[in-house]
């Protein structure tokens, strides 16, 4: 409308017309706050779930993120069963109800149901009937599949009101399909990738995957490195090459398999974690802001190892096997972590020449007939506490080193415990 066509309106008419307007510019306005909110409320959860290792967790804070910032009374995500779905996640319920529906089985016969299952896009359901209103109290709701790109499918995300509460709400529309449409496709990525990382972490340790795949795992690049002081223990068994020639192969894998189970307990217990298996032999890591915990951590490793290590040759010598020993190395220094390899075959790895000493400190308690040696740098560290006992072996000459380095044989914990044998 032009200047002149406002100057022929009378007063009243004018004034509508300005009401109009303001009426349509706030509703604009509003509109686009509601946008802007959600979207930041979708980042906000996009980030919330990228901090969490296994589905069950992010599942759990999709639905309380979703009562609490998009403007629904309940939420659910269901997961497919052998007679129907159930709960893995809910929120908006009583305590009574939640206690009911967590040992429930939602039975859903709904052709529209297995629609939804079977594709990728959400639906608006108006009013909702049959076991899945019945069961889930739900007038109005939105059920959106949680469907990865390679289309598994990890369940029904459904949100909405129940009939005693709707009035409290506005009621969806399309607009808010959409949305859910987008805040379903970004939570099936992110339980996509939390399902590849769980995989990822069964050949690579989740230390190394948590700093160099900050951005997804479809990012990490050859030569992505990280350098930082380090503990490094190396276990060994002794004799192994003649116990190996006395098992069939079968027999020596389910041994060597039997052996890290026991053994892989102790490192993760003391916040350590398995950097790779060579052989029969175990390299383990321990990283922390505080060189002195990463080292008392390894240490502390090494006494439980031996532990279990005593219950587990009670067992074989149940079992008609003989007893196995063991020998440890413990070192501390800078090590660069990082992926090397090609382009199309990469493995993570720990560089230095802290490594090399670890394991030659390792193959030492060989010679000296001890279960537990640590270097100078290592003591160091660990010197102050008084529920590790030490005594020093001296100055050795370490294979692959010109200069003699001091060497200590770690014994238990408390006096009255020293080393029995070794």
């Amino acid at each position: 409308m032009d200047l002149g066509e406002l100057k022929q309106l009378d007063a009243e008419a004018l004034r509508t017309r300005l009401g109009d307007a303001e009426r349509k510019y706030y509703a604009n306005l509003h509109e686009l706050q509601e946008q802007l909110t959600r979207q930041n409320a979708v980042q906000a959860l996009s980030k919330v779930l990228l901090g969490y290792g296994d589905p069950e967790g992010a599942l759990d804070k999709l639905v309380a993120l979703s009562v609490r910032d998009f403007g629904v009374e309940k939420a659910v995500v269901l997961q497919p069963r052998d007679n129907g779905y159930a709960v893995a996640a809910i929120k908006g319920y009583s305590r009574r109800r939640v206690r009911e529906l967590g040992d429930a089985v939602v039975r859903v016969e709904d052709e529209r149901i297995a629609q939804i299952r079977d594709g990728d896009k959400s639906r608006l359901f108006e009013i909702l009937d049959g076991d899945l209103a019945d069961t889930l109290d739900l007038s109005q709701a939105i059920v959106c599949p949680l469907r990865s790109d390679s289309s598994d499918f990890y369940g029904l995300f459904i949100v909405g009101f129940s009939l005693s509460k709707i009035a409290l709400y506005r009621t969806f529309s399309a607009k808010d399909l959409d949305f859910f449409d987008m805040v379903g496709a970004q939570v099936s990525a992110l339980l996509q990738n939390i399902r590849l990382r769980a995989t990822f972490r069964k050949f690579v340790p989740r230390q190394f995957l948590d700093r160099l795949a900050k951005q997804g795992l479809g990012n990490i690049a050859l030569g992505e490195a990280e350098s930082g002081v380090v503990t490094i223990l190396f276990a060994d068994i002794r004799s192994f090459t003649a116990l190996s020639e006395t098992l069939s192969p079968q027999d020596l894998l389910n041994f060597l398999n039997s052996y890290f189970e026991r053994m892989n307990s102790p490192i993760h217990a003391n916040g350590g974690f398995i950097d790779k298996f060579i052989g029969d032999a175990i390299m383990g890591l321990f990283i922390d802001e505080d060189p002195a915990v990463g080292a008392k951590n390894a240490v502390q490793t090494s006494l439980d190892m031996l532990d279990a290590l005593r219950s587990y040759n009670q067992q074989r010598k149940r079992e008609g096997s003989v007893p196995i020993s063991i020998g440890i190395g413990v070192h501390t220094g800078e090590t660069v972590i990082g992926t090397v390899g090609s382009a199309d075959r990469m493995d993570s790895t720990v560089l230095g020449d802290a490594v090399n000493l670890a394991s030659r400190i390792e193959s030492l308690t060989k010679q000296y007939e001890v279960q537990i040696l640590i270097s100078s740098s290592t003591y160091d560290l660990i010197a102050g506490d008084p529920t590790i006992q030490c005594r020093e072996i001296g100055l050795v000459n370490v294979r692959g080193r010109e200069e003699p380095h001091t060497i200590y044989q770690v014994l238990y914990g408390s006096p009255q415990d020293i080393v029995e044998s070794g």
